[in-house]
């Protein structure tokens, strides 16, 4: 059953089946700050650093004779790289005829990312989640219109759901091994041993298609300064029992670099949320592109305040936005090396679709810091 929140005179809906809170559980008092400091990215060509430090091209899986790599694919998965921004490949040694063809195992592979580090003006990955196994697809963020996702195409969605009715009634996404990003209103209400987080999930209504597994919750963290009246910092963390196990139906997004606002960028919007407003949640894993607003343009859609540290995204005309049921999903685009990261959180919006009015999200590069300060602990 739906419920509805009145705020000011406007009537609107957080993008999920549970009211906003009637108050805000949570720490007080004086809290430790951490300042974590992050570089700008820089773009990146074709070389890549094979297995023992070895200098070799990223190329097509099929092109690169190296018989291990096909093998195993998370054992293997840190030779993997991203072909000219567009397609994953692996890192192809220059060198295969001189090394031992009995040899199967290696020293670690330098991450093109780690690399880049030690280059003055490079990105530094390293306080971004699961930075070396983040963000990792086939998909093509030109491919991607309004419809079904295919199987495994967003590995790191995971759906919220209740103990006692087995509703999955909002979203999120995987960030590290033990933690998933959500949105605060999605949890304000309920408790961490009411809920379990499942992962791999793809259809609903089908049963071991995609290894989907029901994860149990030890603790659940709103920011402290939530606001459940106006949906300012409506940012979470959700800290599972025990680590996943990644493989090809559960692996980790990115999380983006500080200081991008991402407008007119194309981003993609996905979860089991309802497919118009007022209908039926979705079985099947939705997916849908949608441009970001200009900030002005954002805040003067509404009558509600929409804060600096939230964003839009929606269709210009109407027809393309998140919907009831998607809250604490992800609002993604894809990075120049072609890995996919997460720079909205499903917040609000007034209805779903209409034109003038998109769905708001959490800016999560602005929650850099708080994030980092959770995930490192």
């Amino acid at each position: 059953m739906l419920k509805w929140c009145l705020v000011s005179v406007t009537l609107f809906y957080v993008r999920n089946t549970l009211c906003a809170p009637q108050t805000l559980e949570g720490s007080e008092g004086d809290q430790e700050t951490k300042t974590l400091h992050f570089l700008l990215p820089q773009k990146q060509d074709s070389s890549c650093i094979g297995a023992k430090n070895e200098p070799g091209t990223c190329v097509s899986l099929e092109l690169c004779p190296l018989e291990e790599l096909t093998e195993d694919y998370v054992k293997y998965r840190k030779y993997f790289c991203v072909i000219k921004n567009r397609e994953v490949g692996v890192c192809c040694p220059h060198d295969l005829d001189n090394r031992n063809k009995r040899q199967t195992t290696f020293s670690p592979i330098v991450d093109i990312n780690e690399v880049n580090n030690e280059v003055q003006g490079s990105p530094d990955y390293t306080r971004l989640g699961d930075f070396e196994e983040c963000g990792y697809s086939s998909k093509d963020i030109r491919t991607v219109t309004r419809g079904r996702a295919a199987l495994r195409d967003w590995p790191w969605m995971i759906a919220i759901v209740r103990k006692d009715d087995m509703f999955h009634f909002c979203g999120g996404v995987l960030i590290a091994k033990k933690y998933v990003l959500t949105a605060s209103h999605c949890l304000a209400r309920v408790k961490p041993e009411e809920i379990f987080v499942r992962v791999g999930e793809y259809d609903f209504s089908k049963e071991n298609e995609s290894r989907a597994e029901d994860i149990l919750v030890r603790d659940t963290i709103n920011h402290e300064d939530y606001d459940h009246s106006t949906y300012e910092n409506d940012i979470a963390i959700i800290v599972l029992q025990r680590e996943v196990k990644y493989n090809m139906y559960v692996q980790p997004i990115c999380l983006p670099l500080p200081g991008p606002k991402y407008v007119n960028t194309t981003a993609i919007v996905a979860g089991w949320g309802t497919i118009e407003y007022g209908g039926l949640m979705s079985d099947v894993l939705m997916e849908v592109a949608v441009p970001v607003w200009e900030q002005d343009t954002c805040e003067d859609s509404f009558t509600q305040t929409v804060f600096e540290t939230s964003m839009c995204a929606g269709g210009y005309d109407g027809g393309k936005d998140s919907c009831q049921g998607d809250s604490g999903g992800p609002l993604m685009t894809q990075r120049e090396d072609g890995r996919w990261m997460t720079i909205g959180v499903v917040s609000w919006g007034i209805r779903c679709g209409e034109k003038g009015k998109p769905g708001v999200y959490t800016r999560v590069n602005d929650y850099l810091d708080w994030i980092a300060s959770i995930i490192t602990q």
